[in-house]
């Protein structure tokens, strides 16, 4: 009986162990990314008000979300679910806009003033001449969840209504995409915390 109590004792400890790593590890990679990742700067789009906001996060929806495959070059066969890496380049303006449009992993690096940003296809939307090519597809990076207090997100919704709200990511070598900043009209107005 002894015995069991000890064995079982040990396995909590070290349950408690792991867990505590892993939480660690998610911190600290999260920190890793956002001190290290490449800033880009997105334009957002308007989303309907009703369902901006559900509980404390926004939903940000970019204008890079929907790829007009025939004004890109790059792969056109994509299917609902599949990785994409999507080539962005810096324009005057200071936001980031595609540059090319690629079956994930077949980007190894990218050219020099560009930076890859790995999404999911959300939708196909088919061209009419073709079954198996998407003439636009929408796309999820990852970072469309923004999850901020009350009071910031009844600010952001007023900077978004004027279509100032512009969102800064870092995004790590790999394409992984995390929310460093907001700003409105070309001013800084937030930082993402480290911790």
């Amino acid at each position: 009986m002894k015995t069991f109590s000890i064995t079982f004792g040990l396995a909590l400890v070290l349950t408690g162990l792991l867990q505590t790593a892993a939480l660690a590890w998610m911190v600290l990679d999260r920190v890793q990314l956002l001190r290290t990742g490449t800033e880009i700067v997105l334009d957002t789009r308007p989303v309907d008000p009703r369902s901006l906001f559900r509980g404390h996060y926004v939903i940000l929806n970019y204008e890079i979300s929907t790829l007009d495959l025939q004004n890109l070059p790059g792969s056109k066969t994509f299917r609902s679910g599949d990785h994409v890496d999507v080539l962005i380049e810096r324009q005057d303006t200071g936001t980031w806009d595609p540059a090319s449009v690629h079956s994930a992993g077949s980007v190894v690096s990218p050219p020099d003033g560009q930076v890859l940003l790995r999404g999911r296809v959300r939708h196909c939307h088919r061209s009419d001449h073709s079954d198996s090519e998407c003439a636009k597809i929408t796309v999820r990076y990852g970072a469309e969840k923004y999850f901020v207090y009350k009071d910031r997100a009844l600010e952001l919704e007023r900077v978004r209504d004027k279509r100032r709200l512009r969102i800064i990511l870092a995004v790590s070598e790999d394409g992984e995409a995390a929310v460093k900043g907001i700003e409105d009209g070309g001013r800084r107005i937030y930082n993402e915390p480290l911790f």
